[in-house]
């Protein structure tokens, strides 16, 4: 039967699929494994799920990075107020 837009463009049949489940009928084109045929197949045989979480890992830690200079910015600057005030009260009681 014909899936249509419910197939994996990786099925060895294109748009070839168990109507009930979505299986690829006739397994993967070479590097692809698993049902649905979105497993990619390392060189060393070992299978990996397609790298689209990784645009949520690396957008993850780029927010995280930016977050944390932007603390280590705020703690600074607050750091150099209570520095400054320190002075200028000691200033202040020695006159």
């Amino acid at each position: 039967m014909d899936c249509g837009g419910l197939c994996s463009d990786k099925c060895k049949t294109p748009g070839q699929c168990d109507p009930a489940t979505g299986y690829c009928i006739g397994g993967c084109v070479g590097g692809w494994n698993g049902d649905f045929c979105t497993q990619l197949t390392e060189p060393s045989g070992v299978a990996m799920e397609d790298d689209s979480y990784l645009v949520d890992i690396v957008i993850g830690v780029v927010v995280g990075i930016i977050i944390l200079i932007i603390a280590i910015i705020v703690i600074v600057i607050f750091v150099r107020y209570i520095q400054r005030s320190d002075s200028r009260s000691i200033a202040h009681q020695k006159k």
